[in-house]
């Protein structure tokens, strides 16, 4: 499975990539560095608070360029949870994340034969 993650803590990024081992992961810093090549992903975990590009502005811009890639929403501030997921994310998981709520996050992302 071919992941993307969009975060600005460096530290999340790569602790998150290390627990999805046997996937290949891209990391991307901000959410316009994944903007520029969006394209190949089965899925994304997407940061809401970010300093360049929020998450809800980068889940309207993935919208309005017609982008459809399954959206794990992350964030440690749960009052972001409604928007996210009426802005089309399939999941939401509150930080700090853990192994089962990742691996379930996994879990319902549909598949494509």
């Amino acid at each position: 499975m071919r992941i993307a993650i969009v975060d600005d803590d460096s530290a999340l990024r790569e602790s998150l990539k290390l627990l999805l081992h046997g996937h290949d992961v891209t990391v991307f810093g901000d959410a316009k560095m994944f903007l520029d090549s969006p394209d190949g992903y089965d899925v994304l975990f997407l940061d809401y608070s970010m300093p360049v590009m929020n998450g809800e502005s980068t889940l309207r811009e993935m919208e309005r360029r017609s982008i459809q890639i399954p959206t794990i929403a992350i964030s440690g501030n749960s009052r972001v949870r409604m928007t996210m997921l009426k802005l089309g994310a399939i999941c939401f998981l509150e930080k700090p994340l853990s192994e089962e709520g990742i691996t379930s996050a996994l879990a319902s992302i549909p598949r494509t034969p």
